[in-house]
């Protein structure tokens, strides 16, 4: 497909977008009051990271102790996830819905999403798509689970829905591999695509300076007419 974009570009412009969001949130939470229960936890990770390291833990109890390290970051960190969550979400959806199809990482990339009909996306395909393409969604899934399970049950399940959720995330961009169109699982379910931003030719410029010049002119003329109007009535009064 002649207007395909490649794969590549896709993850670079989504990383790009990614750093940002996570600049965004680390400024955020740096300014708010520390939370001692979950830095607490962010400890707790970085000494089990390094028995593992130094091979002080067998595999089956680093698995339990990383679920457990999961379980309490979701539950005391439910004010830093939650905003990193409203950022990512936020982030994707607007500025697919508002600046016709791209985020600062597509336009460095030069590509944007449409609608299956070649239209600016709406904005519940951009929030659907928003949504997979983000792992978000996982995110969210794991909060509720944390919210109505007690530790011991959420530790026996959570490796089988994060098996779910990961394998489902990471199917969005390989199914855009080997499609014709490059359509993601997320573009399928989301009915968008991706295509490259092409540069307008001389003819599509001038094209679209007459349009806007007619728009002015439009403008211009109603409130000209506004104008007489409201004159017309207050002379009447």
């Amino acid at each position: 497909m002649e207007n395909r974009v490649p794969i590549y570009k896709r993850i670079i412009s989504f990383i790009i977008d990614f750093a940002i969001v996570m600049l965004l949130a680390s400024v955020i939470l740096s300014i708010l009051p520390k939370n001692s229960k979950y830095n607490e936890v962010i400890d707790r990770n970085k000494e089990l990271q390094e028995m593992v390291i130094q091979k002080k833990i067998e595999n089956k109890e680093f698995v339990k102790k990383s679920m457990e390290l999961t379980y309490d970051s979701y539950k005391f960190g439910l004010l830093e996830n939650g905003i990193t969550i409203v950022l990512m979400i936020s982030y994707f959806t607007c500025f697919i819905y508002f600046n016709h199809g791209k985020t600062p990482g597509k336009m460095i990339c030069r590509y944007e999403v449409k609608d299956i009909n070649g239209n600016n996306p709406s904005f519940l395909c951009s929030l659907v798509r928003t949504l997979l393409i983000s792992r978000t969604f996982g995110d969210i899934i794991s909060i509720i689970l944390v919210c109505v399970m007690s530790q011991k049950t959420f530790v026996g399940m959570f490796n089988y829905v994060d098996m779910v959720i990961t394998t489902l995330w990471l199917t969005c961009p390989f199914v855009a591999i080997f499609r014709e169109d490059g359509r993601g699982l997320h573009d399928l379910i989301a009915k968008t695509i991706v295509v490259n931003k092409r540069k307008r030719t001389d003819e599509e410029v001038v094209e679209a300076q007459i349009e806007e010049k007619k728009v002015v002119e439009k403008k211009e003329k109603t409130e000209k007419t506004t104008k007489k109007a409201n004159k017309k009535n207050n002379k009447n009064k």
